[in-house]
């Protein structure tokens, strides 16, 4: 463990963006490394034990999730060592950007994920997607989504009607379409709750030999606060990871 936790502790709540993003870098870039993926996007490092959790959220999310406004990876850095890669972005963009693809080509050609004997990708919602389609770069990783899309490309989801602005974005080249991007995932967990018609019909899309549906009726649109709320999240993450650790 790294010997000065105390930056942890600190809140980032409430401040401007600008410098929420300046504090994020400079205490990545004393556990780790910090690193700007174009102007939507960022990528926070922290290391220590050879456990890694690859976390996708956005800027909005996880400052209304966290009290302190630090990334979820966090907690687990502290309360357990993992070390932790906060893959961050700005507004809703699905990490559908070619900064991002060639962020984790180099992190695979540098052999980044090798260094480590377990790695879990985590995401909600559009960051649950990305979760999945980026865990191609790491294989036999575990991967926990909690309502995911499969793709928005409008030739194969035309039902879903949530997210028409992203429809011109390009889910058809690289990381694109995500369940196949979980065939290299020793497990991954499809969260979603069957009676949201959409999110139901997206995890059906995740149909896969490695790939474990967990159901949770009637808990709405918002499963991950939900699951927050009940202190459920943080449990079913450190178990995931424990059935291949222990």
């Amino acid at each position: 463990m790294q010997d000065d936790l105390s930056v942890f502790d600190t809140s980032l709540a409430n401040l401007p963006k600008g410098e929420w993003s300046q504090k994020i870098s400079e205490i990545a870039e004393e556990h780790g490394y910090f690193q700007a993926l174009g102007k939507r996007h960022l990528a926070a490092f922290v290391k220590d034990k050879p456990i890694l959790l690859v976390t996708f959220e956005t800027v909005q999310g996880l400052r209304s999730l966290s009290e302190a406004s630090h990334p979820m990876g966090w907690e687990l850095f502290k309360s357990h060592g993992w070390s932790n890669l906060s893959i961050v972005s700005d507004g809703e963009t699905w990490f559908r950007d070619p900064q991002v693809y060639t962020y984790f080509d180099r992190l695979v050609d540098n052999g980044f994920f090798d260094e480590f004997e377990q790695v879990v990708f985590y995401g909600a919602g559009s960051c649950g997607y990305a979760a999945a389609a980026f865990s191609v770069a790491a294989p036999g990783a575990t991967v926990i989504a909690v309502q995911p899309q499969a793709t928005l490309d409008p030739r194969v989801t035309e039902w879903d009607d949530r997210f028409v602005k992203m429809r011109r974005a390009d889910f058809t080249t690289r990381y694109g379409y995500a369940p196949d991007m979980l065939d290299a995932a020793e497990q991954a967990y499809v969260i979603y709750d069957p009676y949201v018609t959409l999110d139901a019909a997206h995890a059906a899309m995740f149909t896969r030999p490695n790939v474990k549906k967990l159901r949770i009726p009637n808990m709405g649109n918002a499963l991950q606060s939900e699951m927050m709320k009940m202190d459920v999240l943080l449990p079913l993450i450190l178990t995931a990871a424990h059935i291949y650790t222990a």
